[in-house]
């Protein structure tokens, strides 16, 4: 991870935390919820990435001006072959991934203590594979998770997970043709 200073004027580089052995890393920061507003004077940084066998999370603490790399945490023990898409919803982070047939999801609590599996409903984009997934969330930090496959069979699905119900809404087919 590159953190950089002065990106509106002449950007430079203030320091670099290494992870490790790191594919397709996904990277989010502390903020009200909105996106774009740091929360509390800290942009804290939150980072998820797979490799060959692992889900790694890793949180960046702000103070002082400088970043400390925190422990990093397994997440899952799945071949994470595909893309990882973090974000932070003013609340919890929210990782969406793949073991590359299925789509899936875990939170991680803001202390960084504590991790939450929430099983999206089965849709196996085996067949393609799964190449890429992205999470997003709403106004009541309802998840969004999104997958496409490699293929017509297994095109942009959605599915959403309902905070206030604790479920998962079927998987819909958005654009192109969608087969199980």
């Amino acid at each position: 991870v590159y953190i950089l200073k002065n990106v509106d004027t002449t950007p430079t580089l203030d320091a670099t935390h290494a992870l490790g052995l790191c594919d397709f890393p996904s990277i989010d920061f502390h903020h009200t919820g909105d996106g774009k507003t740091v929360a509390g004077g800290l942009p804290h940084l939150y980072v998820a990435y797979p490799n060959a066998a692992n889900l790694y999370y890793n949180k960046l603490t702000y103070s002082g001006g400088s970043y400390t790399l925190g422990a990093y945490s397994v997440l899952d023990s799945v071949a994470t072959k595909e893309k990882v898409s973090l974000i932070y919803d003013g609340t919890r982070i929210v990782i969406g991934y793949s073991d590359g047939g299925n789509a899936l999801c875990v939170e991680r609590n803001e202390a960084d203590s504590a991790t939450t599996v929430l099983s999206p409903p089965a849709r196996n984009f085996a067949l393609s594979p799964t190449r890429n997934v992205a999470c997003t969330y709403d106004a009541n930090q309802d998840i969004h998770l999104w997958a496409s496959g490699a293929n017509a069979a297994n095109s942009l699905c959605q599915t959403k997970y309902d905070r206030s119900e604790g479920t998962w809404s079927p998987w819909v087919g958005v654009f192109g043709e969608v087969r199980e």
